[in-house]
């Protein structure tokens, strides 16, 4: 299989990366909180929460902000990498490298966004 990388985000530079086995931020351990997260949640997910973080020998906010950080993580290398096999990496290159083809469509809507008038269907 082979691995393409759809945009140039890369998870290894994110401030703030979370060691996921201690739930320790790295950042923050050097430089100490610099924004406040609030969120209301019902009593017995409280109480599931309370009980995964003392399993882990964690507290609450360094579980939650670890269980947060990997689950963001997870999402945007989601939308980032993909892995192709061989031969449809190849289509995906020969995709790639064609010449661009302008689509009507798309060259009257551009004209419209530059005129101002941003509904579509009039």
């Amino acid at each position: 299989m082979t691995t393409a990388l759809l945009s140039q985000w890369d998870p290894t530079i994110l401030p703030g990366k979370i060691d996921h086995m201690t739930g320790v931020d790295r950042h923050m351990a050097q430089t100490g909180p610099e924004s406040r997260l609030n969120m209301r949640v019902a009593p017995d997910q409280k109480a599931l929460i309370e009980q995964a973080a003392s399993a882990r020998g964690l507290d609450v906010t360094a579980f939650v902000l670890s269980a947060a950080v990997r689950e963001a993580e997870m999402a945007l290398t989601e939308r980032t990498y993909f892995v192709l096999d061989a031969e449809n990496y190849d289509r995906f290159l020969a995709l790639l490298d064609r010449p661009v083809q302008e689509k009507p469509e798309v060259a009257a809507l551009r004209e419209r966004v530059k005129m101002g008038k941003w509904i579509v269907n009039e």
